[in-house]
């Protein structure tokens, strides 16, 4: 039977749901080495800046004495080049998010290489609820993450995949988020889901006077 050690077990990769313990590895290995790395080599003495036996640079030129002249190659100017100019593209409200990796986001590329009509159609069927609080967690931040959305075909219905996400997010009934998406989504007057959206949510926080205002 192969024995693992504890400082094996401790090298073994973590779950991706757990960067926060990989960093906290990371952090006391770095702690643990630096007592050892500071007290150089037995004896207590200092570490030698160079190898034992290392030549002298022969090569070096002698410093210069006070008041001598040194010659300094000129500096050639290249000037500025190089520099495009363009207009930025318009960003797509789809790919809107409150969370990104360094917050817990799944990454700007979670969506490369998706279909766009088939993550619209499988979007709403993303359970209300999980009895796995680990579950839970990662459709939250699925639904949250800032990432580039799928390009939109020239024949497809321009249906709101920020509006999808924000739906689900109401549907599991995290009507912080629902807000904070809301902010960061188109106005709701142009689009019919998040206006209903914007409505509901505004009751269930107790705003009466914002859902009516739409």
């Amino acid at each position: 039977m192969i024995r693992v050690s504890p400082a094996d077990r401790a090298l073994e990769p973590f779950p991706a749901k757990w960067p926060g313990k990989a960093l906290a590895l990371a952090i006391f290995l770095t702690l643990a080495a630096g007592p050892a790395l500071a007290q150089g080599p037995a004896g207590g003495g200092a570490l030698p800046l160079t190898p034992e036996g290392a030549p002298a640079a022969l090569d070096a030129p002698p410093p210069a004495l006070p008041g001598e002249m040194v010659d300094i190659p000129p500096v050639e100017d290249k000037g500025i080049s190089g520099i495009e100019i363009g207009d930025l593209e318009e960003l797509d409200p789809d790919s809107g998010g409150i969370l990104d990796a360094s917050m817990g986001g799944l990454g700007v590329d979670m969506w490369a290489g998706t279909d766009r009509a088939r993550l619209l159609l499988l979007l709403p069927q993303l359970p209300a609820s999980y009895d796995s609080p680990t579950l839970h967690d990662l459709a939250r931040r699925l639904l949250l993450s800032s990432a580039i959305a799928p390009v939109r075909g020239e024949t497809e219905a321009e249906t709101s995949l920020i509006g999808l996400r924000i739906e689900r997010l109401a549907a599991m009934g995290l009507a912080g988020a629902v807000a904070e998406m809301m902010a960061i989504a188109p106005a709701p007057e142009t689009d019919g889901v998040l206006l209903r959206l914007h409505m509901d949510n505004r009751l269930l926080l107790g705003d009466n006077e914002g859902a009516c205002k739409g």
